[in-house]
C-alpha cells in the first residue's frame, strides 16, 4: 500500500475549501422570502425555484397575460404557452439565446390562491426570476 505525504499547507486547503463548499451548499438549501409588489405578496426561492402565492381572485388566464406581456417588452422569446382556466405553462428564452438558460413559468389555481413558479434553468437565476415576478405583480395591480 502506498502512502500518501500531504503538506500542512495542502491539507489546509483542502479543509478551508471542504468547508467552503459546506456553507455555500447550506445557504442554498434554506428557502429566501421576500415580499413584492404593492400588496406585499411573498415569493420564496429555494432550488432554482421561485414560487409565490397570489389571490384567488387572480385567474391563470389574467396571471399568464401578464407574464406573456412582460416578457414580450423585455424581448424574450416565447417557446411555447399553454393556458387553461386551471393551469398555465410558458417556456421562454432571454434575448440573445437559443436554448438555454430558458425561464419556465407555470401557474395553477388552488382553492384559496393562484400559485405561481418561476424556474430558470439550467442553473437558476433568482435576480431574474424575482425582476419577472415583480413587473408581472405590477401589470395585475398588485
Amino acid at each position: 500500500m502506498r502512502q500518501i505525504n500531504a503538506s500542512p499547507t495542502s491539507t489546509l486547503c483542502l479543509l478551508l475549501a471542504a468547508a467552503g463548499l459546506m456553507l455555500w451548499s447550506a445557504a442554498g438549501c434554506a428557502p429566501q422570502v421576500v415580499r413584492h409588489g404593492d400588496t406585499r405578496i411573498p415569493a420564496s426561492y429555494s432550488g432554482r425555484t421561485l414560487s409565490a402565492r397570489l389571490p384567488a381572485e387572480i385567474r391563470v388566464p389574467e396571471v399568464m397575460a401578464a407574464f406573456t406581456s412582460v416578457l414580450d417588452e423585455r424581448g424574450y422569446s416565447v417557446q411555447s404557452s399553454t393556458v387553461t382556466a386551471e393551469n398555465g405553462h410558458i417556456v421562454a428564452h432571454a434575448p440573445r439565446f437559443d436554448n438555454f438558460p430558458r425561464v419556465n413559468i407555470r401557474a395553477q389555481q388552488a382553492t384559496t390562491a393562484t400559485v405561481v413558479t418561476l424556474t430558470n434553468e439550467p442553473f437558476g437565476d433568482q435576480e431574474q426570476c424575482r425582476s419577472l415576478l415583480a413587473a408581472a405583480l405590477t401589470k395585475l395591480g398588485l
